[in-house]
């Protein structure tokens, strides 16, 4: 998961500021040649800042990867040593079953070679 989340932030995060970059640099070459107050600029203005708005929205969705890559490596430092304790625990009633297993065959060959 971390690893998907990590790719995923920073193909977006590139993307979206590439997107940005280009769409800023055509709305200031643009508007240079618009005239003020016309409609057609006030297009590509607003073509620009829907572009800077979604960097700023890029860089806060990189803000939030990050910290729910964190939280998640806590809860991994938590739960690590549940499951490990778990692990143990399992493996442990096997030994005792497998135990208690040879114990019953045991005291059935005595009991076989007490009949006889």
């Amino acid at each position: 998961m971390l690893i998907v989340l990590d790719n995923a932030e920073t193909s977006l995060n590139e993307a979206t500021e590439k997107i940005a970059e280009v769409v800023e640099k055509a709305a200031v070459d643009l508007t240079g040649y618009l005239p003020a107050g016309g409609k057609l600029r006030k297009a590509v203005e607003f073509v620009e800042n829907v572009a800077e708005r979604a960097s700023k929205d890029a860089d806060l969705v990189d803000d939030f990867i990050d910290k729910v890559l964190k939280e998640e490596k806590m809860v991994e430092l938590y739960v690590k040593p549940l499951e490990e304790k778990e692990r143990k625990k399992e493996v442990a009633q096997e030994e005792r079953k497998s135990l208690e297993e040879k114990d019953a065959a045991q005291k059935e060959r005595e009991s076989e070679v007490k009949k006889n």
